[in-house]
């Protein structure tokens, strides 16, 4: 459902001059979400539960694209 439904909310986000954001929670559990992702999204850790002491995922999604944080 992510990979049909994200992208189209996020062009809906786009057509509007609206800058898409979500939580960074769902690379979690799903690291190939950074592959497909646009690019243009803003995304945002809030630092919960789960701990990346190596920062692994901070760096993924740093290199995945300027826009992703």
């Amino acid at each position: 459902m992510w990979k049909r439904d994200f992208p189209f909310f996020i062009g809906e986000c786009e057509k509007n001059w609206v800058r898409p954001w979500i939580w960074a929670d769902y690379c979690w559990n799903h690291r190939d979400f950074l592959d497909w992702a646009p690019k243009s999204i803003v995304m945002s850790n809030w630092h919960f539960e789960h701990k990346d002491p190596e920062q692994r995922l901070y760096n993924s999604i740093k290199l995945a694209g300027d826009a992703m944080y």
